[in-house]
């Protein structure tokens, strides 16, 4: 029987800074190692000329904003190195990304500060950082994309493994700093570039159809309900907000769309039990949807709004409902479609852009042609 345990491999303190915080192999080549070749990225080896520290010497292209002096001294745990691709990255999202993750003002100060600060304890909340500003700056530096791409990915993955293991043990030191990555990852699930399909098949095999921006959303606020005392009084309250109750607008031009889906929801005479409990799911879930639908278009600070509603709806429905989506059932399909009208609304933000369009093109294509009459006032509001 063959044996197909890993090879063991020397490490290596001589590779290049590029591979060696990527933790990769690195084949030493000068004046540029082939992995840095391959990707077009800086190649710079710590020698005395040109290390100090520890820390590496900028790479030839400007970050996207100088490195200035701020009174948040960027530390990581467990004693990693700190490269200047980190210290771009870091000062990056206190300058940019941190207001982008914000929905209303007074979330502006805990995104740039308060998280941050919390970051310098958890080494997850710091990768995850980390990652969305290289996410955030693929848009900006469309010229170091693949490069960032790359930096972003591999920031994500090492953050996601040390999140899952502090998730088995939640307690009132690390709940603030889990929030908040929760929150990252929701960002960074939206704005990571993906496949048409990936935005509704996430299962390996395409066994799957509930994105996993919805997954991380859910996963949010369940996190909120199991700690909430320790966050409400902590350093991410500002990001609480509820999410139940509410009614629907009296008034508005979208609940006239919405309102017009009973007639494809509502239980028929002739359905069976099984059938009719699944109608009351559809009733219920359409019923969450037009209550976010009014609420986004509330007079006080409305982009908060509409940002609010765009994450609001997948947090009410019922796990019930994300069954039928998962599913890919035609009526939970319309629903969705319907939803990426506030999606659309959102696109100013870097990390929907894009989003609602892609989402419902995979959505009409998967539903029969008979059914796509249901999502015509979606694909006039997003494609109009």
């Amino acid at each position: 029987m063959k044996n197909y345990s890993r090879r063991p491999h020397r490490k290596t303190r001589t590779g290049c800074l590029q591979c060696r915080q990527r933790r990769i192999k690195c084949d030493e080549g000068k004046p540029s190692c082939s992995y840095c070749a391959r990707y077009g990225t800086p190649c710079t080896y710590n020698t005395p000329d040109n290390s100090i520290r520890g820390i590496s010497t900028p790479p030839d292209h400007s970050p996207a904003s100088p490195i200035v002096q701020s009174p948040l001294q960027p530390t990581l745990p467990n004693s990693d190195t700190l490269q200047w691709q980190d210290l771009e990255l870091f000062h990056h999202f206190i300058i940019s990304t941190s207001a982008t993750c914000a929905r209303k003002p007074g979330q502006e100060e805990m995104w740039r500060v308060a998280v941050p600060q919390l970051a310098m304890q958890h080494h997850f909340l710091m990768r995850g950082i980390f990652a969305l500003s290289a996410l955030h700056l693929t848009h900006l530096q469309p010229d170091r994309r693949e490069e960032l791409l790359i930096i972003a990915a591999e920031y994500q993955q090492t953050a996601l493994r040390a999140y899952r293991s502090s998730l088995n043990n939640v307690d009132k030191e690390n709940c603030n700093a889990l929030f908040a990555f929760s929150a990252l990852v929701v960002c960074y699930a939206f704005g990571s570039p993906k496949s048409s399909e990936d935005l509704l098949l996430t299962g390996k095999d395409n066994t799957q159809a509930v994105p996993d921006w919805l997954h991380f959303l859910r996963g949010t606020y369940s996190l909120l309900s199991s700690s909430w005392e320790w966050i409400q009084n902590g350093a991410m309250a500002p990001l609480i907000e509820p999410i139940e109750g509410g009614s629907v607008a009296a008034n508005g031009v979208d609940d006239e769309h919405l309102s017009s889906l009973i007639q494809l929801l509502e239980p028929k005479a002739t359905e069976n039990v099984h059938d009719r409990e699944k109608s009351m799911i559809y009733l219920a879930a359409l019923q969450d949807l037009r209550i976010v639908f009014g609420k986004s278009h509330s007079s006080d600070s409305p982009a908060h709004c509409v940002r609010w509603a765009s994450f609001g709806w997948p947090v009410r429905v019922s796990d019930d409902f994300i069954r039928l989506l998962n599913d890919r059932e035609p009526k939970a399909l319309v629903l969705l479609a319907h939803h990426c009208v506030l999606l659309k609304r959102e696109q100013a933000c870097w990390y929907l852009d894009g989003h609602a369009h892609r989402l419902l093109s995979i959505i009409e294509a998967t539903l029969a042609p008979e059914m796509r009459g249901w999502i015509e006032w979606p694909c006039k509001e997003i494609r109009g």
